[in-house]
């Protein structure tokens, strides 16, 4: 299902591209205080299906109904292990960074102007 649903669409990636680039380039143009509030829903969307997904990955390995994957052994299972490792580490690093960034960003928008 979601093959045909990329490729029905395939040939306007890059409308879509542009499109979606131009919708977050709307909404950081909002300011601090809306951008934050348009962001707020794919951002909790977000959060709430990564912890949707760890719950049911947590329930089906505490449950016994994940299958067990055919074992590689010696060179086959370590060839390319560091390289993906490291690939891996550098793109967590960068996505935190960015959400870091956005967070502290809309800090000042959350505090109460009265108070500070």
């Amino acid at each position: 299902m979601l093959q045909l649903s990329i490729s029905v669409r395939w040939a306007y990636r890059v409308t879509l591209a542009v499109g979606c680039i131009g919708l977050i380039a709307w909404g950081n143009l909002r300011g601090v205080r809306q951008s934050g509030r348009i962001f707020a829903v794919p951002t909790y969307a977000f959060i709430g299906s990564v912890t949707m997904l760890l719950m049911v990955g947590q329930w089906r390995a505490g449950a016994g109904h994940i299958p067990r994957s055919p074992g590689l052994s010696g060179q086959d299972a370590t060839a390319t292990v560091g390289m993906f490792l490291l690939l891996r580490a550098f793109a967590n690093g960068c996505t935190a960074m960015t959400g870091v960034e956005a967070i502290s960003n809309g800090i000042p928008a959350a505090l109460d102007r009265a108070v500070a």
